[in-house]
């Protein structure tokens, strides 16, 4: 559990920690209503980026994120698994008993996992960026 970043605050002096928690939490969550908006390469290919810009100016390593992401994985696999062996549409690839894996069912899983993985990084950057009463505090004035 001590790789389980996700909650913990990381004092810092970066823009992104000195920003108000409300404003913090709204940015978040219309980030996350973009990202169920997204539907092609090239919004996925821009949301990561401005996750990857907001990382860094978080001033906390990329790498420590991705550490963080680590205790996850199997959670995100599983739901990609899911997506992708139950999924119909599409011209079938492979099929097996009651499972059939398509090239539209490869793309939603391939989808989702993108969803799942930004939505747990800009949650990260919330939560290493502002302290747990900060974000109740925020929450109650928002």
């Amino acid at each position: 559990m001590n790789n389980f970043i996700f909650g913990r605050y990381l004092p810092g002096h970066s823009w992104i920690h000195q920003m108000s928690p409300q404003s913090k939490l709204l940015l978040s969550f219309y980030f996350v209503i973009i990202i169920f908006f997204a539907n092609n390469l090239i919004s996925y290919g821009v949301l990561s980026a401005l996750i990857i810009i907001v990382i860094l100016m978080s001033g906390i390593s990329v790498a420590y994120f991705l550490k963080g992401i680590k205790p996850l994985i199997w959670l995100i696999i599983f739901t990609v698994l899911l997506q992708i062996l139950f999924s119909s549409g599409g011209h079938v690839l492979w099929h097996f008993g009651p499972f059939s894996i398509t090239n539209e069912s490869l793309v939603n899983g391939g989808f989702i996992f993108m969803r799942f993985l930004l939505i747990i990084m800009i949650s990260t950057v919330l939560t290493l960026t502002t302290t747990p009463l900060a974000i109740a505090d925020g929450v109650q004035t928002v």
